[in-house]
């Protein structure tokens, strides 16, 4: 994955080993099917995609798994990540979480997410221009999703500090739990924040701190 001018060479295999997922790829379901993620449909909250990305093209060259999708920064249906062409200093950042979830290079196994074979609709919430975005294009997101009938949701994404508690009033706690409700799994980043020693007593953002979120950390 790169933003035009620099160039991302973690290789994504290192992740899909460490936490067995080429192994669960060969195990078969109770319909009898591959667990590669096929069938599953994924929802990205994020910057968008580069659907010209070979990472994310069939073997016609058309990237087929790409579902559906809107922009919500721009109000517009052209969700692609424009990365750092606008607003210099910022990356495909949309483009780079896809690839993890559900990247699948034809030409080049080792370009290979968690879930090669899922379905992906991709719901941009930053503004092509500057980068800004806020609430009400996550929300308006959850509101798609749920009409695209999507499984699962990932945002990596978060307020800038950890929080304390939660707040049961905030629309976007009650859209989590409502949408969560009716099946779908929000599955968040919990943050940059580091360990607690390094960084005070609360370490995880907005919304990875509320139930039912999964809550996903690096090591």
């Amino acid at each position: 994955i790169w933003d035009g001018s620099r160039q991302f060479p973690i290789q994504r295999n290192w992740a899909t080993e460490t936490v067995s997922a080429k192994t669960v790829w060969k195990l078969k379901d109770t319909n009898n099917k591959f667990i590669t993620g096929k069938g599953v449909r994924i929802g990205i909250l994020d910057s968008g995609i580069d659907y010209r990305h070979p990472d994310f093209l069939d073997s016609a060259g058309k990237p087929s798994r790409i579902k559906g999708g809107k922009d919500f920064g721009d109000q517009d249906n052209d969700y692609y990540d424009y990365g750092g062409t606008f607003k210099p200093g910022f990356y495909p950042h949309g483009t780079a979480v896809a690839g993890v979830i559900a990247g699948n290079n034809l030409k080049n196994p080792i370009h290979q997410g968690m879930a090669p074979e899922s379905d992906l609709f991709i719901y941009k919430i930053y503004s092509d221009r500057d980068g800004s975005g806020n609430g009400d294009e996550i929300m308006a997101s959850i509101e798609q999703s749920l009409i695209d009938q999507c499984h699962l949701l990932n945002l990596s994404l978060g307020n800038a500090y950890p929080a304390k508690s939660i707040n049961p009033d905030d629309p976007l706690y009650i859209a989590i739990q409502n949408a969560t409700k009716r099946g779908i799994l929000f599955v968040c980043a919990a943050g940059n924040q580091g360990s607690r020693s390094n960084n005070g007593d609360f370490t995880i953002i907005v919304p990875s701190i509320y139930e039912p979120t999964l809550s996903v950390a690096g090591t």
